[in-house]
């Protein structure tokens, strides 16, 4: 039936070329089982073609053109270096299935049929042998869902901000514990705050490319200001250093890969937003001037400082501070600034009483 009983890619790279079409390259290995006991025979050149099948659909077919490769006879296996070999895609509506498991699985199975041709080593010299039965499962390692992703970094870049909304800069992390690397291009997504009905926004990586280990990631997002009560709870929390949950869901992009676009449509990715890690209010200084007034009016004066994190200009509208002593509460500063609100530029501190 076959002499090859198992193929594995180690280390693979899926991407895209400047046609849309999917290519594959790294390294490929392979089990074969002689027929009979007693002949050790190498191998110095293969070829292949054959057909991937995911559950028992085909959905790529593949040629790899006859080219060296490294070989050990005594444990019958084979291996070589793979590059820009191009699939070609014959179930659109499977290869998206596959690309999405091979996202969100640990571990994906297909299997691959064809032939090969092969130069074999023996005793006596080479022999040429071609339309050798190719039929071996395959399995290659999966991203496990990007599992323990987050948002690093947020930012207004200066003028981002407008009546419309905020276009703002994102540091995603991404950890990959597979072998295998993903170039998708360019890929757009959904933003919503889990737990809360309505779309925070759409975040675009011009550039995607998601290798073995942990990748960092720069995204562009857009948050209109029709994000309502979940865009304010969500920018409320990170202000105050608290982390949110998000779900980010696959859009279709006209500028992106058809054939990513087709596998990431739907597809979810759940991560953590990371809070602001330095406090709005950095500094607080009270003043005693005159302790009988204070004693008599129970009220100090205070300068407050605030910090801005981000790069465009925000504005303090009203201020509402708990303030502690040793440990002991002492009293609530608060002041509304709407008349006339305190406008803090981009990575700068105020001070205000």
């Amino acid at each position: 039936d076959t002499l090859v009983t198992s193929v594995g890619f180690p280390g693979v790279s899926l991407s895209f070329d400047a046609f849309g079409r999917a290519v594959l390259s790294g390294r490929v290995s392979a089990q074969y089982a002689l027929p009979f006991e007693g002949v050790s025979i190498g191998v110095s050149r293969v070829g292949m073609r054959m057909a991937l099948k995911y559950g028992d659909k085909p959905f790529v077919n593949a040629v790899l053109a006859n080219q060296p490769c490294e070989s050990d006879a005594a444990a019958q296996t084979i291996s070589m270096a793979v590059s820009g070999m191009v699939l070609d895609v014959s179930d659109i509506d499977t290869f998206a299935l596959f690309v999405r498991e091979l996202i969100n699985a640990t571990a994906v199975s297909v299997t691959v049929q064809g032939d090969a041709s092969v130069q074999a080593q023996l005793s006596f010299g080479s022999v040429d042998v071609s339309d050798v039965p190719l039929r071996a499962p395959l399995m290659l390692a999966g991203m496990g869902g990007l599992s323990g992703a987050r948002v690093l970094g947020f930012d207004v870049p200066h003028g981002a901000a407008t009546a419309q909304g905020l276009d703002a800069v994102l540091n995603v992390s991404l950890p990959n514990p597979s072998g295998l690397s993903l170039d998708a291009g360019r890929v757009s997504f959904g933003i919503a705050l889990a737990g809360c009905g309505t779309m925070l926004g759409t975040a675009t990586l011009a550039s995607t490319r998601i290798g073995p280990g942990v990748n960092v990631l720069g995204a562009t997002a857009r948050l209109p200001s029709g994000g309502g009560a979940c865009l304010q709870h969500f920018l409320s929390d990170f202000v105050n250093g608290k982390s949110s949950n998000l779900v980010m869901t696959g859009l279709e992009d006209k500028q992106g890969v058809p054939l990513v676009q087709s596998a990431l449509k739907g597809f979810q990715l759940s991560l953590v937003a990371e809070g602001m890690q330095a406090a709005l209010v950095s500094r607080a200084d009270a003043y005693l001037t005159d302790p009988l007034v204070v004693l008599e009016t129970k009220q100090i004066h205070c300068e407050i400082s605030v910090s801005n994190p981000l790069g465009d200009a925000i504005s303090l509208i009203h201020l509402d501070v708990a303030v502690s002593s040793m440990g002991k509460a002492m009293g609530q500063v608060t002041h509304d600034f709407s008349a006339n609100p305190i406008v803090i530029p981009g990575k700068r501190t105020v001070r205000t009483r």
